[in-house]
């Protein structure tokens, strides 16, 4: 669909039918609903598309109290009076607990993906819709362009991306809206008689965002308008979508992964890479094997490379060995391999109690299914190592040695290249039913078989990888924690 102009009337359902088709076969999705004209004007787009689409998804309202104005229960309340009209569920967000005194919008950010990521998995949810538009795919271009960001940056926001959920497979977030401009959505809201409310922080020059905002008019009248931005938002999406697709092949094609979570890269993928690429690579490697969030800096990615003689073409020498330690990622230089591990840190790496049948995501690396109502937990190989230990010092010597003794041996049975500081990271299962004896079990390593009801693999988020197996599991969109 052609970008809008600046100014326009309602959205017609005709291209209300156009940008609403990528909700077409999902069974249920969730609105992020502000009680903005623009997400407002979502809500009544999407509850009419619905009227007129057969098998349309069953739609559930989300709207969001952050408790940082007084104005918000009157807004939420008004979301809620807005999806009655509807005939749709609108379900109350709280944001609860002490607010940071600096960093506000940016901890509101990140509370407001926690909240509508654990609601939609609560609700089963298979997408959530958020009313992004063509004003603000613009802002943020701009705001990364002024920040030095790279291809994926400038890419802008995505109309199919992933959230990352904790203990949870990523959410798919859909941005249908991003051809139309906010005076459009404002028109429809107008033509439906539907109110909405205006953030008053929309306008407080305290926030970075709306002091850009304040100097789109003069850039557009040096020629940088709206349009020229989200058209450079788009070659970039286009451009990033052929380099992640090289990645991938060359992730699938040169890496593998133990059981236990040791990845081993060939250093063939590097080969006859670009600078560009090459960073691409290392990046993916790192938003899968470690602690996720946002891109490192360039800078220290750039001394991450350089430390393992990977900053140029080719492989750097193949008999040179090298370390270096990144957003949780322990990545040595083995010869003509990179050897990939999470680093269990200072703190560890929180245990999961899962009872099931259920299927989580632990530590974002490992998808773990428990088939029937049994009860089992999740936890790392070195937290395993030190309860153990601690028996030994409250007197429990005879279990404590057996179970060091199991431990040991899963060491001796280590493949060959597999470090022993890997070990820490690795995930162990440790069934709590009484049929199932009290042994751990460690994919890749113990010598027993799994629990029988008990299923534990790596998740790898690209095409081709183990994850392409595993049911449920949303492939091939970009990962926004992963945008740079």
């Amino acid at each position: 669909m052609a970008a809008p102009p600046e100014a326009g009337g309602p959205v017609s359902d005709r291209e209300a039918d156009i940008a609403f088709a990528c909700l077409s076969g999902l069974s249920r999705i969730a609105l992020a609903v502000s009680g903005g004209p623009d997400s407002m004007a979502m809500l009544h787009l999407v509850a009419r598309w619905r009227d007129r689409t057969p098998d349309a998804p069953d739609c559930l309202v989300l709207t969001l109290d952050h408790g940082l104005r007084p104005e918000a229960r009157a807004e939420t309340r008004m979301v809620e009076r807005a999806a009655a009209r509807h005939g749709l569920t609108c379900r109350v967000l709280h944001w609860e607990g002490e607010k940071p005194r600096s960093g506000l919008q940016a901890a509101a950010r990140g509370a407001r993906q926690r909240l509508l990521g654990a609601a939609c998995l609560e609700a089963r949810a298979e997408a959530l819709v958020l009313a992004h538009h063509f004003d603000d795919q613009a802002e943020t271009v701009l705001m990364r362009l002024r920040r030095g960001s790279g291809i994926f940056g400038l890419a802008g926001m995505r109309r199919e991306s992933a959230w990352p959920r904790q203990d949870a497979r990523p959410l798919t977030v859909l941005r249908p809206l991003l051809d139309f401009g906010k005076a459009r959505l404002e028109a429809t809201c107008q033509a439906a008689d539907l109110a909405f409310a205006r953030d008053p922080s929309n306008s407080d020059p305290t926030y970075a965002r709306v002091r850009l905002r304040a100097e789109l008019p003069e850039l557009a009248g040096l020629g940088l308008t709206a349009q020229r931005l989200c058209d450079l938002a788009r070659d970039c999406a286009n451009a990033a979508d052929t380099i992640d697709a090289e990645v991938e092949r060359r992730l699938a094609a040169h890496g593998t992964c133990h059981p236990a979570g040791l990845f081993t890269l060939d250093l063939e993928a590097f080969e006859a890479a670009s600078a560009l690429l090459r960073e691409r690579l290392v990046v993916r490697v790192l938003a899968a094997f470690g602690t996720g969030g946002y891109v490192p800096r360039r800078d220290r990615l750039a001394r991450f490379l350089d430390r393992l003689g990977l900053a140029g073409a080719g492989r750097g020498g193949d008999a040179e060995r090298a370390q270096a330690t990144l957003s949780g990622v322990v990545a040595r230089r083995d010869g003509a391999r990179l050897l990939v591990w999470r680093e269990a840190g200072r703190g560890g790496i929180g245990s999961r109690m899962l009872n099931g049948p259920c299927e989580i995501l632990w530590d974002g690396r490992f998808v773990v299914r428990v088939e029937d109502a049994v009860s089992v937990e999740v936890v790392a190989r070195g937290e395993l190592a030190a309860r153990i230990d601690g028996q030994g010092a409250a007197g429990q010597a005879a279990s404590g040695q057996a179970a060091r003794d199991r431990l040991a041996e899963e060491d001796r049975r280590r493949p060959k290249g597999f470090p022993r500081a890997a070990l820490a990271a690795c995930p162990c299962l440790v069934p709590l039913w009484k049929e199932a004896g009290d042994a751990s079990y460690c994919p890749g390593l113990s010598t027993g078989p799994a629990p029988a009801k008990v299923s534990i693999r790596p998740l790898l988020p690209w095409s081709g990888g183990q994850a392409a197996e595993l049911s449920g599991i949303s492939l091939g969109k970009t990962p926004e924690s992963v945008e740079t």
